[in-house]
């Protein structure tokens, strides 16, 4: 028995890249992560180092003779992260060209493209004039932070002048990120943004804890630890099927709460209501309803989900 028993979280661009593997290869790498989760620390699991990666915790372990997968190996703690599957030249430039740290402000953990951040940056810098001011400048370095925009990401933030700058810089950001970007970019303060992003305005933020980062709303949104064997067979059975993995922090927040009453969600065609439903029906089964013989409880919970689908 391990000490202290090693965990598993899975990237959403793993269940990206391994829902176009092809099938055998998905069955291998389906093999491999069941082994891998028992024990990553196992002598049987080869960490390789990857030649002029930005981020030397990122390290490739084999899944078969031809794929690798990329783990996020921690310096400290016992967590270990899947962030990619691909052939093995492929998986090792997907790696080359990123990192995968903790914001020092946000807390969340974030995965960055150095080569394509940079490359963005020197665009939109290149075609600012000096005299024309950025439209984040007034903004300081720290709020931008606890926005969720990466530290990397900072110099091409405060290029941005035009509407066609912002078009170009969100597909780079994380999600909480983008989102932030546009609010502000549609005229709200800094402060309503925060309010809005439930954020902290002071928070003290360990950036070696990947425990602590991974237990934040902005990581949840592309990371999931994987509690047991039937939840990690469930997840990659359906790897496109995200919604039932990841939520945004606005329907976690719905999901996990002691409401006093009933509760009505609106919302338009689309906007995740269905969603919500299922996975708070999953939660209250999980962390509510868990008493042997709590018929009361069974009744309730068919009563909503009778309810979600009538």
């Amino acid at each position: 028995m391990l000490k202290h028993q090693p965990k598993l979280a899975i990237s959403a661009d793993f269940l990206d890249a391994f829902s176009k593997l092809p099938k055998r290869t998905q069955a291998r790498t389906t093999d491999f992560i069941e082994k891998f989760k028992k024990n990553p620390t196992s002598s049987g699991i080869n960490y390789e180092k990857i030649n002029n990666a930005k981020d030397p915790n990122l390290k490739s372990v084999r899944v078969d003779g031809s794929y690798r997968a990329i783990v996020l190996k921690p310096s400290k703690g016992n967590i270990y992260t899947l962030l990619w599957v691909d052939n093995h030249d492929e998986a090792y430039d997907w790696a080359q060209r990123r990192v995968c740290k903790i914001n020092p402000e946000s807390g969340s953990l974030q995965i960055i493209d150095i080569e394509q951040v940079s490359a963005i940056e020197t665009e939109i810098t290149s075609r600012k004039a000096p005299e024309i001011p950025g439209r984040f400048d007034k903004i300081p370095d720290k709020y931008l932070l606890r926005l969720g925009i990466p530290n990397e990401l900072l110099t091409a933030i405060r290029a941005v002048v035009t509407d066609t700058d912002i078009d170009q810089i969100i597909p780079q950001l994380p999600e909480e990120a983008a989102d932030a970007l546009l609010m502000i970019g549609a005229g709200y303060s800094v402060e309503e943004t925060l309010a809005q992003q439930f954020k902290k305005t002071e928070q003290k933020v360990d950036t070696d804890n990947i425990d602590a980062a991974l237990q934040t709303d902005d990581s949840k949104r592309r990371f999931r630890v994987v509690e047991d064997d039937a939840e990690l067979l469930e997840i990659l059975a359906a790897p496109l099927e995200k919604w039932r993995v990841f939520l945004h922090p606005s329907q976690r927040r719905l999901v996990e709460r002691d409401w006093k009453g009933p509760v009505r969600v609106l919302g338009g065609a689309g906007t995740g209501k269905t969603v919500v439903a299922m996975h708070r029906a999953k939660w209250l089964a999980e962390n509510r309803f868990t008493n042997n013989g709590d018929t009361f409880g069974e009744l309730r919970l068919t009563h909503f989900i009778h309810n979600v689908y009538s």
